[in-house]
């Protein structure tokens, strides 16, 4: 797999964050979930987690957000935009 650079590499840096906040927030309501059937908390984990995840991305990215990750640091950085 070709690596990723610029835009692209931000865009993933920025999914892989979010995916990991997704999972840190769903195991930290897990207490409140604690009746889910195993198939219920695979579709969460394969389908609705990633879904919220991609939605969050393409809002970023149509705001002209992108997540710089480096060194385990974690900022954002806001890039102008062209037109405003």
């Amino acid at each position: 797999m070709a690596t990723r650079t610029g835009i692209g590499a931000a865009i993933e840096g920025l999914r892989t964050w979010l995916a990991e906040v997704a999972e840190e927030q769903f195991q930290r309501h897990r207490r409140w979930l604690r009746d889910l059937a195993p198939e219920q908390e695979r579709a969460i984990r394969t389908q609705l987690l990633p879904s919220v995840v991609d939605q969050l991305v393409l809002a970023c990215v149509r705001e002209g957000l992108w997540c710089e990750i480096s060194d385990g640091a974690k900022a954002l950085s806001l890039p102008k935009k062209a037109g405003r």
